[in-house]
Formats: C-alpha cells, structure tokens, sequence
C-alpha cells in the first residue's frame, strides 16, 4: 500500500504498517460463538429453547410428581381407613374403630 504522500510521517507510517496483520488468537471465535450462546440462553426467543422453557419443563415435571405421589399417597391413606380392612390380628377383624375378635364374639372398643 504505497501512496505517493507529501507528508514524511504518513509515509514512514504508511511504509511501517503496510504488512502488520493482527495475529489471530486460537479458539477466539469458538469463545465468542460460546459468550453468545450463553446470552440468548438467558434472553426470551419463543423460537429456541432457553432459560424460561427450562424452569418451565422443570416446573411440570415436579408438578406432576408431587401430583402422583399424593394420589399414591391419598390412596393408601384411603385404603387404610377403609370400614373392613383384611387385617387380621390374633383372631381380631378390625373395622374402623371397633375391634371384633372373632374367637369368643366380644365386641371392645
């Protein structure tokens, strides 16, 4: 890049510079496509997954496990309070809350 300059100093500059490039660092580019990646993660775009679909599908997911351990949970409850449970103990039937012990047909409570 020579130009016919007036000035002594363009030229010295001009003559010194000519065939400087700047040195390309490795990686650089993997680690600015990795920075921006990162920013439109935390960024709302309904067309990508990002941070929000992520605490979204977390929030379902322990939405509905809470859901299915609580009905596990409700039903046993269920099962337990039941009129006639098919426990027997020692010749006893419980139902609800009498106990009748089937051996001498006494009734306790």
């Amino acid at each position: 890049m020579k130009t016919n300059s007036k000035d002594p100093i363009e030229k010295l500059l001009l003559d010194t510079f000519d065939e400087y490039k700047i040195p390309e660092y490795q990686n650089s580019w993997t680690k600015i496509k990795t920075k921006v990646a990162k920013q439109q993660f935390f960024k709302f775009n309904p067309l990508q997954f990002n941070v929000f679909y992520g605490v979204a599908v977390a929030g379902i997911m322990a939405a509905a496990t809470l859901y299915f351990v609580l009905s596990e949970t409700n039903t046993a409850i269920a099962k337990e309070k039941s009129i006639i449970s098919d426990q027997r103990i020692d010749n006893t039937l419980v139902a609800d809350s009498l106990l009748i012990d089937t051996s001498n047909s006494v009734l306790h409570k």
